[in-house]
């Protein structure tokens, strides 16, 4: 039987905790970080364009306002 996520019920400090794996063509890289409760969408996502730019020898230009996408995010209405 597979314990793969127990520790995910485990962790009742108040941290944040991201986990990234990524295989391909015989590279890996494993990212495993804790961080405050606070943490913000803008850090994690740095630690993970770094991670993969010192892995793989290339760099991102992230935008300004880096944020998560939906549907009709960038539309200006006036109600």
């Amino acid at each position: 039987m597979s314990r793969r996520f127990d520790s995910v019920f485990e962790d009742e400090d108040d941290k944040a905790y991201m986990t990234f794996e990524f295989r391909n063509c015989g590279k890996s890289v494993t990212l495993n970080n804790k961080y405050p409760y606070d943490v913000t969408w803008r850090e994690l996502v740095e630690d993970l364009v770094m991670c993969l730019e010192g892995e793989f020898g290339y760099t991102f230009d992230l935008e300004a306002d880096l944020g998560i996408y939906y549907k009709g995010k960038g539309d200006e209405r006036s109600d």
